[in-house]
């Protein structure tokens, strides 16, 4: 395996030689989705929706009265976000005609729901996130990137910055969601240690996640956070 100076390996440069993978065209796109309670995945008319986990503060007898304070202020803190997402969510749909036709649920970044054109709108708890995801949404569609290795990508429909919204497409599996970690043109190293543990967590469907995330460095695009929520297979 080729390395760089400091041990690390780009995903670009891995063992085994990278074979082409069929491609299939669809017009439709991925969401992400959450729910408070973990890690879940939600099917809805065919199209599989993987969330990510949301970790809510463990409750322990053994906490003192500061500490359980201070995790009933987080718990506030979050409580007001998620409204508050949602209520974005709401004057979006509002502002462009649109209402809701199913709630996905509360992911680790935002807010999701599926509308009633069938697309996906994630308001954001937090305006850094936001604007990462949306960087790359807006990357991937000035350059066309909707599928690699025969994973599609959600394609941005639209977006609104007061509120805090991206609008996107719905897809079926197998397919790539969550950029909020991703980084253009700025490859993300991982050493050897990584990079067999996303071989053991992705097991047979390795092969072809490795390629796909190489064809997204191909394109500029270097994800940050890979596993299976975000990277579905079937």
């Amino acid at each position: 395996m080729t390395c760089l100076s400091n041990g690390t390996t780009p995903f670009g440069i891995l063992t085994g030689q990278i074979e082409s993978v069929s491609s299939t065209n669809i017009a439709i796109s991925a969401v992400q989705a959450g729910s408070s309670n973990g890690s879940l995945r939600t099917h809805f008319e065919g199209a599989t929706l993987a969330s990510s986990n949301v970790r809510s503060p463990t409750r322990s007898s053994s906490l003192t009265r500061a500490e359980y304070v201070g995790r009933g202020a987080v718990d506030d803190m979050n409580n007001h976000n998620m409204k508050k997402a949602e209520l974005n969510a709401q004057r979006y749909l509002k502002t462009r005609g649109l209402t809701t036709e199913n709630v996905f649920g509360f992911g680790k970044d935002g807010y999701v729901m599926q509308t009633s054109r069938a697309s996906a709108v994630k308001a954001f708890y937090y305006e850094a996130p936001f604007e990462s995801e949306l960087e790359i949404y807006e990357y991937l569609k000035r350059w066309g990137v909707f599928e690699v290795a025969g994973f599609h990508i959600p394609e941005l429909i639209d977006f609104d910055r007061s509120q805090q919204v991206i609008e996107m497409s719905v897809v079926m599996p197998p397919y790539i969601l969550d950029f909020v970690d991703a980084l253009i043109e700025r490859p993300i190293e991982r050493d050897e240690d990584q990079i067999t543990a996303l071989a053991e967590i992705f097991e047979d469907d390795w092969p072809r996640v490795k390629i796909a995330i190489w064809q997204l460095e191909e394109h500029g695009v270097y994800l940050g956070d890979v596993h299976p929520r975000n990277i579905c297979c079937r």
